[in-house]
């Protein structure tokens, strides 16, 4: 595997994703945790492109960028888990 047609890399810490996929699920998806990585780092990425313009000088196109992601894996098989309000406070690393 190489590596030389890749631009650009986000690192998110697994609970923000895990975070971003109670959000999701509070407005009605019940998504698991790549899904949730690949909207917090959506989320990082919009917010790099509006910085890197600011720092550069330009300006960001009329209407904006898209950015598209996936949601791909339910929420389902991680109830206990993610879900979980007992076990994210337990296991979340960001606090430790």
């Amino acid at each position: 595997v190489t590596l030389e047609h890749i631009d650009y890399s986000i690192s998110i810490n697994d609970f923000d994703a895990f975070d971003e996929c109670r959000s999701i699920a509070s407005a009605g998806l019940l998504v698991g945790g790549s899904a949730g990585l690949n909207v917090a780092a959506s989320k990082v990425l919009s917010s790099d492109i509006v910085q890197k313009s600011i720092n550069d000088g330009d300006t960001i196109p009329e209407g904006g960028v898209t950015i598209v992601t996936l949601l791909c894996d339910h929420g389902i098989k991680y109830l206990s888990k993610i879900f979980n309000d007992e076990w994210m406070q337990a296991n979340d690393t960001r606090t430790k």
